[in-house]
């Protein structure tokens, strides 16, 4: 890492020679405050273009699970979607096999669900790719009302 050394005023001024450690220091300041070594100034948000910073400039895992459930700034920058919903009636022992979009969070499952079972999804298993599983009506009775929505990270 460069070492960041100030200049003081009594060295850049009108009688002051040009020396060989000041252009040294012209030279290598810069490059150690975009290091960010040790007592040099530090880059400001205001300095950072809008959009220069991409996904691809962000290190992987450099957003802590820790801080998305408590950091509403972080949380507003994860571009998040509504899934499909889902909703109808299931009559007795008819299942639905219920498929979410790749990154899903879990669902809210919901309606009148009392005796309808969630289970595995017809094709086994799931995945990240494709998060699945299947609503079973086990009540005995006909029609009962189930509703799933959910939300998934966008991918851009």
């Amino acid at each position: 890492m460069t070492t960041y050394t100030s200049i003081i005023d009594s060295e850049i001024d009108t009688d002051s020679p040009v020396t060989e450690s000041l252009m040294t220091r012209i030279r290598d300041n810069p490059i150690a405050i975009t290091e960010g070594s040790s007592g040099a100034p530090k880059i400001q948000n205001a300095a950072i273009a809008t959009d220069a910073v991409r996904a691809a400039q962000i290190q992987a895992g450099a957003v802590a699970a820790s801080e998305l459930g408590t950091n509403s700034v972080i949380n507003a920058k994860i571009k998040i979607a509504s899934g499909t919903s889902y909703a109808g009636f299931l009559t007795t022992s008819a299942s639905i096999n219920i498929t979410l979009h790749n990154k899903s969070f879990f669902p809210m499952i919901y309606g009148d669900i009392t005796g309808i079972n969630v289970g595995g999804h017809s094709t086994d298993g799931g995945s990240g790719a494709a998060p699945r599983f299947k609503l079973h009506n086990n009540s005995g009775s006909n029609n009962r009302f189930y509703a799933v929505d959910y939300y998934y990270v966008a991918i851009s």
